[in-house]
């Protein structure tokens, strides 16, 4: 008898979260419990929750001490005289070296 087998990758923590977090804003709880359903620590999604905050991929504030996260606006780019410019909705995003 002869099985068939194929692979199929893990996806770490921080690719769930991001592939399963709302578009809207969600408590850090949310982060918390998502992480203990998926087997790990709470600590460990509040951990990955703030490298997500610190590469951009999601914003990050604070109310009435909870805080709260969702996926970071998109940048958009357009062409103004032959030139590619970056057009962002909010703020933009800082950069070291500029200033």
């Amino acid at each position: 008898m002869t099985v068939a087998t194929t692979k199929m990758k893990i996806l770490s923590l921080k690719e769930l979260l991001v592939k399963e977090c709302p578009y809207d804003w969600f408590n850090g709880g949310w982060v918390e419990r998502f992480a203990m359903e998926h087997g790990y620590k709470a600590s460990n999604g509040s951990r990955r929750a703030r490298e997500l905050e610190n590469s951009g991929a999601w914003e990050r504030k604070e109310e009435k001490g909870s805080v709260w996260y969702r996926r970071a606006e998109k940048e958009k780019k357009a062409v103004i005289n032959g030139i590619e410019v970056k057009v962002f909705k909010e703020k933009i995003p800082e950069e070291k070296g500029l200033w």
